[in-house]
């Protein structure tokens, strides 16, 4: 739909400028609907399957994306720093176990 020549939004009636911040919050069962930061709060019906639901942009896909981003970096993270000890231990292993066997070949 265009009013003066802008794309505007059927739903919430705003100008594509300013639904360059839009969201993708999927309803109950599934449907992705797009909505903007201003419309975050209200209560609304899917149009897809007449579902009320509260938009939340803790619910959005992109914030579902980022969050597991933020879990994989920080799982590596954990990984690199378990990797790091496991190492230093088998390290201080190697050189207990040598310096045992020197120390129990010397002479008496």
């Amino acid at each position: 739909m265009s009013e003066a020549g802008s794309d505007v939004c059927p739903i919430c009636r705003t100008p594509a400028a300013a639904r360059d911040e839009s969201l993708h919050i999927p309803c109950p069962r599934g449907h992705v609907l797009k909505v903007t930061q201003a419309m975050l709060g209200q209560r609304v019906v899917c149009p897809k399957c007449n579902d009320f639901f509260v938009l939340a942009a803790d619910a959005s896909v992109e914030r579902r994306r980022e969050m597991d981003r933020l879990m994989h970096e920080d799982d590596t993270r954990r990984a690199r720093q378990w990797l790091a000890r496991a190492l230093w231990a088998a390290v201080l292993v190697v050189v207990s176990l040598v310096s045992l066997i020197i120390v129990s070949a010397l002479p008496k």
